[in-house]
């Protein structure tokens, strides 16, 4: 394989096996520590991201057999690993994606790892102990291969728009980032928020949800599940960081400065029937927050009605 071929779809199949093997057995290894006692560390402000042995844990076990089976790929995790050289396959790890939902003992969260070729996703494996039959479920796809939960095809269904008998899978602080032009209640569908955006993303795959709007999310979010929706049919697009614009998905861009490295990545995605992602790409838009844009105007009304001084700020 030259170094702008496309990768052997022969050895596709065999990443995408490995993928789907292995994020099972770090599910596995997360069953044994669910609903155990855990030391909860967080990694910013607020308790904002927490982590746990659990994630280190299951995200070192994934590094392992990576570096063992592929040792010329890169790996990207989210708990720290990063690429030791500069490699064409790049291997993006959320070892446990829900880490609130995992550590409060609600089982839904998963495994995700996405496999990239050049930034591009070319294979894709997402392990949950919740599938839709009630039970754990892989979901697992490469590039041109179609996608799979066990064994079994997943195809998403091409619905003409929203509607409340189907669910949709929005932020919970979506009303606060963002406003929908026309789109308001029951037109926007039966809303959830699961709080894993790898596990929406294969319920979208699965045709559990129709549509599901990521706001911001990391790379290690959905670096396999877009492969696991665009293989089941749906559609993907995607509006870069500080940009107006949706655009179809294709691979990420690192930003400008970040040296080509893809962990400062930052992007908003849609995901889910086609005909759907369209309509709402179309009607979404970033909310500005009006108190803060209003605020220095403001500010300059009150300053000029106190004769031009401006005004100390009060306790109330």
């Amino acid at each position: 394989m030259g170094p702008s071929e496309p990768p052997d779809d022969a050895l596709l199949v065999e990443i995408e096996a490995a993928a789907a093997a292995w994020a099972r057995e770090a599910g596995q290894l997360l069953l044994g520590r669910f609903r155990t006692k855990l030391e909860v560390e967080y990694k910013s402000a607020h308790q904002h991201d927490p982590v746990t042995v659990a994630d280190r844990e299951a995200e070192h076990f994934l590094w392992e057999r990576i570096g063992a089976r592929f040792p010329d790929h890169g790996v990207l995790g989210e708990e720290g690993a990063e690429p030791s050289r500069d490699t064409p396959f790049l291997w993006v790890l959320d070892p446990l994606d829900g880490t609130t939902n995992f550590i409060n003992g609600l089982p839904l969260w998963c495994v995700s790892v996405g496999v990239l070729w050049r930034n591009r996703p070319v294979a894709a494996a997402i392990f949950t102990p919740a599938g839709p039959a009630a039970a754990p479920a892989t979901f697992h796809a490469r590039l041109g291969g179609g996608a799979f939960m066990d064994g079994t095809r997943l195809r998403v269904p091409d619905e003409p728009e929203p509607t409340k008998a189907r669910l949709s899978g929005l932020p919970g602080h979506y009303w606060q980032d963002m406003r929908f032009r026309t789109r308001k209640g029951e037109k926007l569908g039966e809303t959830r928020t699961l709080g894993s955006i790898a596990l929406e993303l294969a319920l979208i795959s699965a045709g559990v949800l129709q549509y599901g709007v990521f706001w911001g999310p990391k790379v290690w979010d959905v670096a396999a599940g877009v492969l696991i929706v665009r293989e089941a049919g749906g559609g993907l697009l995607t509006r870069p960081d500080k940009s107006p614009h949706w655009g179809r998905f294709e691979g990420f861009v690192p930003p400008p400065d970040a040296g080509g490295r893809l962990r400062p990545w930052k992007g908003s995605i849609i995901a889910g029937c086609p005909s759907v992602v369209r309509l709402i790409a179309r009607d979404v838009a970033v909310r500005h927050h009006l108190l803060s844009a209003a605020g220095p105007l403001w500010q300059r009304f009150k300053d000029a009605r106190n004769g031009g001084a401006p005004q100390q700020p009060r306790l109330l």
